[in-house]
């Protein structure tokens, strides 16, 4: 079972030392990491086991305990010092209000490509499907109609922390997935592409931008 970041805080962090502080910070960093690799490549010959809570919420609740912590060193008197990758993730964050576009593709040889677009034009919103599918879909049940519900929503996914490349080299034909994010200040087009592999937050945000397929209990 899980705790709230504040229980965390009074259990973990509350009374330590900077430098007591600085260790959990090292660990829960390492804990994102491992949960990051447990989610994207997991182990084929690991039992099948029903896990609560599930390896996406310990990664939600750890990230969460992290940026506690990272509150609770700057109280402490310490200072936080992001490493290159998370300067990344920072300067992509302070870009999102800045997306005029989001594209997403998704396919493969027997399912067709599937395009789903997300343009923002001032606070307006419009929700785009193209491509072409040999596979049934439905549509979303819901959109986001302004350009602050669909940013709010779309902060969730994290993007930042993805990696541009996920292949795997040793499947054929698959699925191929592509995201691009266009700017309005003039910022480049940031690209995600992957090859029968994946972000950890993969299927929520298929889903979050229009990829619903069917499934045959619906029929």
């Amino acid at each position: 079972m899980m705790i709230s970041p504040e229980s965390f805080y009074h259990m973990e962090l509350e009374g330590k030392s900077i430098s007591q502080i600085e260790k959990v910070i090292r660990k829960l960093k390492k804990e994102m990491t491992n949960l990051k690799k447990a989610i994207e490549c997991p182990d084929p010959e690991a039992p099948s086991v029903l896990m609560e809570p599930s390896l996406e919420v310990q990664l939600k609740c750890t990230r969460e305990y992290l940026e506690r912590a990272k509150v609770a060193l700057v109280e402490a008197g310490g200072e936080y010092v992001p490493n290159q990758a998370e300067q990344r993730v920072i300067d992509f964050d302070n870009n999102i209000e800045f997306i005029s576009k989001i594209r997403f593709d998704i396919g493969g040889f027997f399912n067709g490509n599937q395009i789903f677009t997300y343009s923002i034009s001032g606070d307006k919103v419009t929700w785009d499907r193209g491509g072409f599918s040999f596979v049934d879909f439905k549509l979303p049940e819901y959109t986001p109609q302004t350009k602050k519900e669909l940013l709010d929503a779309f902060r969730e996914f994290h993007i930042g922390e993805w990696k541009h490349k996920y292949v795997d080299p040793y499947v054929l034909d698959g699925t191929q997935w592509g995201l691009e994010i266009e700017y309005s200040n003039g910022r480049k087009t940031a690209k995600y592409y992957g090859s029968n592999a994946f972000p950890f937050n993969f299927d929520e945000f298929s889903e979050f931008m229009g990829d619903i397929p069917y499934s045959d209990e619906e029929e």
